[in-house]
C-alpha cells in the first residue's frame, strides 16, 4: 500500500498470485515470487 510490499506465505504461491491480482490492472500491479531461504523453513 503506497508503495510498501505486500507480503504473504503460501504453500502454492503461483495460485496466491493469480488471486491476489485477480481483477487488477495488469499496467498497474504485478506479483514477485521468492522462495524462502532453506534456514527459514
Amino acid at each position: 500500500m503506497n508503495g510498501a510490499a505486500l507480503v504473504a506465505l503460501s504453500r502454492d504461491p503461483h495460485g496466491a498470485a493469480a488471486e491476489l491480482l485477480a481483477g487488477r490492472d495488469a499496467r498497474l500491479w504485478d506479483a514477485r515470487i521468492q522462495p524462502l531461504p532453506a534456514s527459514a523453513r
